[in-house]
């Protein structure tokens, strides 16, 4: 059951922005919900503004950032591609996969980082996983 939708476009006289509608968006099934939940958005929801919002609002997010986004590390600003291929790995685990054919070992890996936007003050955490080759038992 969807929660909040609405249609709009940016040839019709009044439309400010996408952000200010993802924002009346937010704004709105968060007064609802108590501002409970964790808001979850895929690189579309990588920007600034998003960012700014949501963070401003005391509201729980996570979002998939894009590989060239900028990050502030005690090291200086890198790209998050960068800086989730060095991402210190703090769990690992093989497990098995089956399939209707045969078993495979899947080899999975991920790891955190503490980082900021560039010129902004709040702590946010990178994330980073892999999943290794399966190998046929």
């Amino acid at each position: 059951m969807p929660l909040y939708g609405r249609l709009f476009s940016h040839a019709v006289e009044g439309h400010k922005s996408e952000n200010e509608e993802i924002r009346g968006g937010i704004r709105e099934v968060a007064e609802v919900v108590r501002r409970c939940g964790i808001w979850v958005m895929d690189r579309g929801g990588d920007r600034g503004y998003l960012y700014k919002y949501l963070s401003s609002s005391k509201l729980r997010f996570l979002i998939r950032v894009r590989g060239d986004r900028g990050l502030q590390t005690p090291q200086g600003i890198a790209s998050a591609v960068d800086l989730a291929r060095s991402c210190p790995i703090l769990f690992h685990e093989t497990l098995v996969k089956e399939d209707a054919v045969q078993e495979r070992l899947v080899h999975l890996a991920c790891g955190l980082r503490k980082v900021r936007l560039p010129n902004r003050r709040e702590e946010l955490t990178l994330g980073s996983w892999s999943r290794g080759s399966a190998k046929s038992r």
